[in-house]
């Protein structure tokens, strides 16, 4: 393997304490979504769609594939940017809008959300910030405040407004949340524990692309993966479900690139593409319960638990390959923590 090149001792520092901070933090995320009674009782109500803008983008995705697993009405998400831009006949109303924001400052997601307004529909946002221009914007909001971050890239920001929110749907459907997520905590510590042999070989300088696949809650969970690996670490990277890995993206397949599979919605599926992949010579890690599996989670732990914790090993990815470059994972370049434009003009202060 290539030797990690010298680094600033403080490169990185604020990422990885925010990552290992995780487990601690889910339940009280959970606890938040089971209280969070403005967005349980919107759920239900009809058609929800799910906003956000980057990472929230693919929180939203995640999100609304879980509502239409969970709950009895329709859900579906979106670009905030498209909801923005598209005229009346594009977008079609949703009851309710979900709208995903680290900040609560980013244009294109408080100006999709009074769009929506216009058109009738109920906002609720899901934050780490309380008090912002979103959520003044919106009637009613979920806030995990406890998990505002440093650096620029979402890491526990991300995965408890996740588990806010799908908390909040389980309450909304009349289960248990915390029964479905308990153990969770622990479940983080031992992937964050087991991990470091993977994100050792994902580190690796002579590869030159990495790909995230899964299925089910993992396939819409794996391009926010990718995008930790490719913020953290200026790397090429991309999500798939993991089936669809077959039909073309396949061919890029061989020995300076990688594939983390995310198991859990059929593992023997899951495991047969990861060995098409090796078969290219592509280098191949594997994370779930399945004993063949490179990291192992623990047996018994509910999927969505899972799939929340496999985050977690792509973090540390992004943050250990960031590490090795010589880049600072903290601050990307070119990447800010939020985006704020002239609705205008479109152009953005910091161009």
């Amino acid at each position: 393997m290539t030797e990690p090149q010298a680094t600033s001792r403080d490169a990185g520092s604020a990422t990885s304490a925010e990552i290992a901070s995780q487990p601690s933090l889910w339940p009280r995320a959970v606890k938040v979504g089971e209280s969070a009674t403005a967005l349980q009782g919107e759920l239900a109500r009809g058609p929800t769609l799910y906003i956000g803008c980057g990472s929230t983008a693919h929180l939203a995705r995640a999100l609304a594939f879980a509502h239409r697993q969970t709950l009895p009405t329709f859900a579906w998400a979106e670009e905030a940017s498209e909801v923005w831009l598209a005229s009346d006949r594009q977008s079609p109303r949703a009851q309710t809008v979900v709208a995903i924001s680290r900040s609560g400052e980013t244009t294109e997601t408080i100006e999709a959300c009074l769009r929506a307004r216009r058109l009738g529909s109920t906002l609720v946002a899901v934050t780490v910030s309380p008090g912002s221009p979103l959520d003044e914007v919106c009637a009613g909001s979920v806030v995990v405040d406890f998990a505002s971050e440093e650096s620029v890239a979402q890491t526990r920001s991300f995965t408890c407004m996740l588990l806010a929110a799908l908390a909040a749907q389980l309450t909304a459907a009349g289960r248990d949340a915390a029964a479905v997520f308990s153990g969770i905590g622990e479940t983080g510590e031992e992937v964050i524990n087991v991990a470091p042999p993977v994100t050792e070989q994902l580190a690796d300088l002579s590869l030159e692309a990495v790909f995230v696949l899964g299925s089910g809650l993992n396939a819409q969970l794996a391009p926010e993966a990718a995008l930790k690996i490719k913020e953290m670490s200026a790397t090429f990277a991309e999500g798939f479900p993991v089936l669809d890995f077959r039909h073309g993206p396949i061919s890029l397949a061989g020995e300076r690139t990688a594939a983390l599979v995310l198991c859990g919605g059929s593992v023997t599926h899951e495991l047969a593409v990861a060995a098409d992949i090796e078969a290219f010579g592509a280098r191949v890690c594997t994370v779930g319960s399945d004993p063949r599996c490179s990291i192992k989670t623990p047996n018994g732990a509910p999927r969505a638990s899972t799939a929340v914790a496999c985050l977690v090993v792509a973090q540390l990815a992004g943050l250990r390959r960031g590490l090795a470059k010589g880049l600072d994972p903290d601050a990307p370049p070119g990447v800010h923590a939020h985006v704020e434009l002239n609705p205008a003009t479109g152009q953005a202060p910091h161009g």
